[in-house]
């Protein structure tokens, strides 16, 4: 259940990103929900926020466009986060969402079902790990819409952290965390 409130918040924070009034226009918020998944939204966002703080217009390529070394290398990666972190965590939340667990359905123009594997569901651990990786990427994410300065100065702080979190991701500290819990529970209260 927790894997499921995780995907629906990516969903939530997504909302909250492109309707910050110091964020996108309606126009930009047109596009955006025009898309037909949550991880090209994201991607879009993204994409509009690089787009506005280097007056990049839409019709040209962002590889061929005027605009820093590093700031491509940062738009680069934040995509490729969305991809790697972001996207299982939505293709999961629709699996548990629509009961998909044995089979799930290839696309919304092809009337098949293909089977899959089973759900694959992290412990405590690695829930706690991958919410805290969301949270870090929408972050990022929500400063770079809303504040290219602050972006700057903060993206170096937000990566180091997201660093951090995905170390955990894989839940191995679990055993720890379970013995933790029950030598808290051992002791006497105090009252």
């Amino acid at each position: 259940m927790h894997f499921l409130i995780i995907g629906i918040w990516a969903e939530a924070r997504l909302r909250k990103v492109t309707f910050d009034p110091t964020g996108f226009d309606d126009a930009d918020r047109t596009v955006i929900w025009g898309i037909g998944s949550q991880e090209n939204r994201w991607k879009k966002c993204v994409e509009l926020a690089f787009r506005r703080h280097h007056a990049i217009p839409a019709d040209l390529n962002m590889k061929s466009a005027a605009i820093p070394q590093d700031d491509y290398t940062r738009y680069k990666h934040i995509t490729r986060l969305l991809t790697e972190k972001l996207a299982p965590v939505i293709t999961s939340r629709n699996r548990i969402a629509h009961g998909q667990w044995v089979h799930q359905l290839k696309s919304r123009s092809e009337d098949q079902w293909i089977s899959s594997s089973a759900l694959e569901v992290p412990n405590y651990c690695g829930l706690k790990a991958r919410n805290e990786v969301l949270n870090q990427i929408g972050e990022i994410i929500g400063i770079l819409v809303v504040s290219k300065p602050t972006f700057d100065r903060d993206y170096k702080s937000i990566l180091e952290k997201l660093n951090s979190s995905e170390k955990d991701l894989d839940g191995k500290n679990q055993e720890n965390f379970v013995r933790s819990l029950r030598k808290s529970s051992l002791r006497p209260s105090g009252g």
